[in-house]
């Protein structure tokens, strides 16, 4: 396949999500408690849900909120590359890559939170799950090079 490939509108929403994600992120980094107070709150899995009150307990929970959100920023800009490379040039690796990252992330973030109660949480999960998993099952390897690429 050539070096070059052209991005289909598949490819482009998947950037986009991949961007919006990264923004969120940034808003877990910057404000994450006051998301926590104000929208996780209504979803059912913010500070009142989880019976956090006191400066030391919120302090920490920024702490936590900025560490999940650098990780997700980490994650969001190593995989616009791999979208804007190897998967625009459909190379399969990069399709299975993205997959078990997701795939693995959905798993355990969703099974933790209802594990631990927190329903809302895994119905939040969902809509991320989504808005990766319809771009990505469009960019679907097809037949064979779906088992890996070809000799």
């Amino acid at each position: 396949m050539s070096t070059e490939a052209r991005a289909t509108v598949w490819d482009t929403i998947l950037v986009v999500v991949i961007v919006a994600v990264g923004v969120y992120a940034l808003g877990l980094v910057l404000a994450g408690l006051v998301l926590a107070e104000t929208v996780f709150d209504q979803m059912g899995f913010g500070l009142d849900d989880g019976g956090i009150s006191g400066d030391t307990a919120r302090g920490y929970l920024r702490l936590v909120f900025g560490i999940l959100g650098a990780v997700i920023i980490g994650w969001m800009a190593t995989l616009v590359p791999v979208v804007r490379g190897p998967l625009r040039r459909r190379e399969p690796w990069a399709w299975w890559a993205i997959v078990a990252a997701a795939s693995m992330w959905f798993v355990l973030d969703t099974g933790l939170s209802l594990a631990l109660g927190f329903v809302g949480h895994a119905v939040f999960n969902l809509g991320f799950a989504a808005a990766l998993g319809v771009p990505l099952a469009a960019l679907r390897p097809p037949g064979p090079e779906l088992r890996g690429s070809r000799p």
